[in-house]
């Protein structure tokens, strides 16, 4: 039989801050990464004769088209989506979606279903929110089940991004909260249809 060992509140909040500077290590270093071959990419492309097949405009702005990843420059911020606005049709939107300024300097919790998705909005919010921190949501069920116990459980006063699978796609503004519900396949294009129109891209 095997005893479990004891641990005190202060090992937990230890270990779990631990985890939570892993993981935003791990976020950093992507997003270095994801730079670092842009920039590489902008270097080869610059000694290449001018070819215009890697951009796109949409709307009046410019998407460029880098390494499969589609950059768009607003306002001095550079935002990224795996895909393009082109590639994203009839997703249906339920409530008035609020917009960038809504998020400026504002907590924002996210509980996600699917990690690429989650990386989407983090890539996009991270310097647009104070801060982006994991939670779960009040209106679950039994969230012991969907969360894992260390959350902080939070609901639609605070700015709140639940990604989840369901069989259709739907996008849904209830107060502060945005409910996108998507199959597991079509999860990244529901997440990229709503940073478009919360940049007011569409």
């Amino acid at each position: 039989m095997k005893i479990r060992r004891i641990t005190s509140k202060h090992e937990e909040q230890k270990l779990k801050k631990r985890n939570q500077w892993i993981i935003g290590i791990i976020l950093i270093g992507i997003m270095l990464l994801s730079l670092f071959g842009s920039g590489f990419y902008m270097f080869s492309e610059n000694n290449q004769e001018g070819s215009n097949e890697n951009t796109m405009n949409y709307n009046g702005l410019e998407f460029i088209n880098k390494n499969g990843l589609w950059f768009l420059t607003l306002d001095g911020s550079e935002f990224v989506f795996k895909n393009s606005p082109k590639e994203i049709v009839n997703i249906e939107i339920t409530g008035e979606l609020k917009l960038l300024n809504n998020y400026y300097g504002r907590p924002l919790y996210v509980y996600s279903e699917d990690q690429e998705s989650e990386l989407e909005i983090y890539l996009n919010l991270n310097n647009i929110a104070q801060r982006i921190q994991n939670a779960c949501f009040e209106g679950f069920n039994n969230s012991k089940e969907k969360c894992d116990e260390s959350l902080p459980i939070k609901n639609c006063k605070d700015n709140f991004i639940i990604i989840q699978e369901k069989n259709s796609s739907n996008i849904i503004q209830e107060d502060n909260c945005v409910f996108i519900y998507s199959p597991l396949s079509e999860m990244l294009k529901t997440t990229d249809e709503f940073l478009f129109n919360v940049l007011e891209v569409k």
